[in-house]
């Protein structure tokens, strides 16, 4: 009886040693990760026609699709567009290359909302129970931050993704790990990947700068892993942004650019979140300023209030708060211009567009909140807590949810004559070019004509090719750039103005040896 006796107790050791080794999904990961899946279905809600009939939005197919077939990933990758690199998209729109033409949109619409939903579902992590201790509360906020705030222009795209990823961001850094347990080497590296890659894809992180190099200089071991890799990438980022923009003057005043930031968090984080848009709209058109001040004299007593009655915790996320929301708003009242003139009055404002920039304020406002209730109710149970926050948001749900749909240009019939530009174009042959008409409603956008058989010496043979901010075009000949010095000159050799234009880097326009001048 001892000889079996033993071999099954071996035999269950070897299984407890197997099961030991599988991966362990804990109860807070399973909580994640189902909190993930809720929030992409909720993304997807607002905007159905995202999957069922996904198309490009703007500078999806515009700039990055457009590129990525004629320059490809890694000469693209460092390359600023709007002022600041963007990593992840152009990652996301090399990714799709793989795919028929006919399944990139889709492909990069559902990234786009699985992306955003991790972004969003972030807080429920037990990370962030010192902030919220409940689990469920902090569930709720994050249901709110995924449901709430208006995004019409945010909506499954990967152009508007890093707004979504900002907020990742800072979750990112404000994490807090547990003391006691152990830290791997191997988290802390895919974690500072994570944020490197965000650092230089959104330009809202390097407001996070002087927290990660406090953090930096403050914590040890493993921890500076992940820390060093973010700090590199928004530090990549921010220097492309001073190199960008060092040039540029500021389109107003200190005082128009601090009125309208109050204006606009009045506006579209308050009022776009507690009443929706037609409300902060409604009160816009009737020309209450009564109102819009009152709001935001209650505001400032609501947040003062916060700050005195909480703890030093409380008062602390009140400040990173407020220094995160107002210093974000700023950035695009600065950095936008005419953004400064659709909020120069308290009443009749003409920007309605361009939520993009609030969505982070508008997370913060909802934290705030939560924060509030608790401070003045700690002692209220979990559910009231939850129900009242969503009572206080529920006007702006009802309001701001539904997006409508995208206006339809058969994607999906254009994808054919796509699939052969871009066979023919990969091949070097002559090609005319594509035109396409994408969201939201822009001018008809093109892949370019090439009128003469690419060569190895010379790739751009039969091309008009130009370089970003330059008015310069020229026509490539026998393996050498002509100047165009007459527009006519095109129409009459079959090239149309700007739509076959090919935008080279300065290098790759260095490399082509000039040739005579173009005339009619």
């Amino acid at each position: 009886m001892s000889a079996p006796t033993e071999r099954a107790l071996s035999k269950n050791d070897a299984l407890t040693f197997a099961a030991s080794k599988r991966p362990q999904f804990r109860p807070s990961h399973r909580q994640f990760l189902g909190t993930v899946l809720l929030l992409f279905i909720l993304l997807f809600l607002r905007r159905p026609d995202s999957l069922l009939n996904a198309q490009f939005w703007a500078e999806d197919a515009a700039v990055y699709y457009n590129q990525q077939i004629l320059y490809h990933f890694w000469a693209l990758v460092f390359t600023p567009y709007g002022g600041y690199l963007d990593f992840i998209p152009r990652a996301i729109i090399a990714s799709a290359w793989c795919l028929p033409t006919v399944y990139a949109p889709l492909f990069c619409n559902m990234v786009s909302l699985l992306l955003a939903a991790i972004c969003c579902g972030l807080f429920v992590l037990p990370a962030y129970r010192y902030i919220v201790e409940s689990d469920f509360e902090r569930f709720v906020i994050c249901f709110l931050l995924a449901s709430v705030p208006f995004c019409d222009e945010m909506s499954a795209n990967i152009t508007n993704l890093h707004w979504f990823l900002t907020g990742g961001a800072v979750l990112i850094v404000f994490r807090k790990t547990d003391p006691d347990a152990p830290s791997g080497i191997f988290p802390a590296i895919l974690i500072g990947i994570a944020g490197a890659a965000i650092g230089c894809t959104a330009a809202l992180p390097v407001l996070l700068l002087p927290f990660l190099l406090w953090k930096l200089l403050r914590y040890g071991s493993t921890e500076r892993i992940w820390i060093g890799l973010m700090s590199a990438g928004v530090a990549v980022q921010a220097a492309t942004l001073v190199g960008q923009h060092a040039a540029e003057g500021m389109s107003a005043s200190p005082n128009q650019i601090v009125f309208s930031t109050l204006v606009a968090y009045v506006y579209r984080v308050v009022l776009c979140m507690i009443a929706g848009l037609p409300g902060a709209i409604w009160v816009s058109q009737h020309q209450l300023s009564g109102v819009v001040l009152s709001i935001l004299v209650l505001t400032t007593i609501w947040l003062g209030w916060l700050y005195g009655a909480g703890n030093a915790l409380a008062r602390r996320i009140v400040l990173i708060g407020l220094y995160l929301s107002f210093s974000s708003i700023t950035m695009a009242m600065v950095a936008r211009k005419g953004t400064v003139s659709g909020y120069s009055s308290l009443v009749a404002l003409t920007a309605w567009r361009g939520e993009r920039h609030f969505f982070l304020s508008a997370g913060i406002l909802i934290l705030l909140v939560a924060i509030s209730i608790r401070v003045r109710w700690p002692e209220a149970r979990t559910s009231i807590a939850a129900v009242l926050l969503c009572a206080i948001f529920l006007a702006g749900l009802l309001g701001n949810f539904r997006m409508p749909a995208y206006t339809d240009y058969h994607w999906a019939a254009e994808a054919g004559q796509i699939d052969a530009w871009r066979k023919a174009w990969a091949a070097g042959k002559p090609v005319q070019g594509v035109l396409l008409k994408i969201n939201p409603g822009w001018t008809i956008e093109a892949l370019p004509s090439r009128v003469a058989a690419a060569t190895k010496d010379s790739p751009w043979e039969g091309c008009v090719v130009g370089t970003r901010g330059n008015a310069e075009v020229y026509f490539v000949e026998s393996g050498r750039k002509h100047r165009i010095m007459d527009s006519k000159w095109l129409p009459d050799h079959g090239l149309k103005w700007p739509e076959d234009r090919v935008l080279l880097s300065e290098a790759d326009m260095a490399k082509i040896p000039p040739g005579d001048a173009m005339v009619q």
